[in-house]
């Protein structure tokens, strides 16, 4: 029988060894005024059913991956934070993940997620990570977007490339096998194949590059990327120390035991303003955040920085607005043509 485990108590003793716009069709903000400006009439109700759910969604599996091949938190060393639906979940060591999550690490944590069967994803200090946010052209494999921080993906045999590819605000690394560490810092991307291959897509060039066993690219400003043979001093030096080990596959240890993520509160605007801002995330978002709408501060702000995320409007003034898809426009990565 399966485990089910609260998530502050989930970490185990267990040895572990190094070796990424639509406007309003009429009317303007100032013609609006929607149902859900009545905030103080409807909130606090929607807040108890919402409250009194928690528990119970908590506990439901990762079921869009499904049970078994769900990605699972298998090493956590430091704090990290889970964003689901209008949530925040502590993350743990036995945590199943969904798509839509955001995984977001504190400075100096270490996380690694293990796919069964696929990939091992590490990330570094300070990493904020999407799950299933894409699906590369012509294929229904589930994706990950990196907006910042540190990813290293180790493949586990040729099922790794079909579990995952990564899409990040300037690149996405399509058609890999082997390790690749990726670094996405402000508007500068990097990518180190430390073993095997990968195909960049410079998104703002619609450009492919392919990488062999230890070449290094950086994508930065108006340049085009020019692999180099090896990466540069500086970046070898900031990789985390975790990155440089050999580390082992720690998901058997978890396959009878479901870790429920401590519930931990909610987060505010200025906690998700860089996810909000992403110009390739932004309908997505809307679907994913919907609920946040009603919570007023979360409204508020949302409002008063509408010119730099305009998805929202139809959220915020619906009778404004003609419906819209929340995620009709969604920008996918170009799939690179064949060389």
């Amino acid at each position: 029988m399966t485990k089910v485990t609260p998530g502050d108590e989930s970490n185990l003793a267990v040895g572990r060894s190094r070796a990424k716009i639509s406007s309003p069709s009429r009317g303007t903000i100032s013609d609006c005024k929607s149902p859900r400006s009545q905030q103080g009439q409807t909130g606090g109700k929607k807040a108890m059913r919402l409250g009194s759910l928690v528990a119970t969604l908590l506990a439901i599996p990762a079921l869009a991956f499904g049970a078994e091949s769900a990605p699972t938190i298998t090493i956590l060393e430091g704090n990290a934070a889970i964003l689901r639906g209008g949530s925040r979940l502590a993350a743990a060591e036995g945590v199943r993940l969904q798509i839509d999550d955001v995984v977001e690490t504190a400075a100096g944590t270490f996380l690694q997620i293990e796919y069964a069967p696929g990939p091992i994803l590490d990330l570094g200090s300070g990493t904020r990570l999407m799950l299933g946010s894409y699906a590369s052209t012509g294929s229904a494999r589930p994706a990950l977007y990196l907006l910042s921080g540190w990813l290293k993906l180790t493949g586990r045999g040729e099922a790794a490339r079909q579990v995952v590819s990564v899409a990040s605000p300037r690149m996405d690394i399509t058609d890999w096998k082997g390790a690749d560490v990726i670094r996405v810092a402000g508007d500068t991307s990097m990518l180190f194949v430390e073993s095997g291959q990968a195909r960049v897509l410079d998104r703002r060039f619609g450009t492919s590059t392919e990488l062999q066993d230890g070449e290094y690219v950086e994508l930065k400003g108006q340049k085009a990327p020019v692999p180099a043979p090896r990466p540069p001093a500086a970046f070898v030096a900031a990789v985390p120390a975790p990155f440089r080990d050999s580390l082992p596959a720690r998901l058997p240890l978890f396959a009878e035991r479901r870790v429920v993520p401590r519930y931990s509160g909610t987060f505010n605007y200025s906690d998700v303003e860089a996810w909000l801002n992403d110009r390739d995330l932004g309908h997505r978002l809307v679907r994913v955040w919907e609920v946040k709408a009603n919570d007023p501060a979360f409204r508020a702000s949302l409002i008063a920085n509408l010119a730099a995320h305009p998805e929202w409007f139809p959220v915020l003034y619906p009778d404004c607005c003609e419906s819209t898809p929340a995620d009709g426009n969604d920008h996918r990565p170009v799939k690179p043509s064949s060389e």
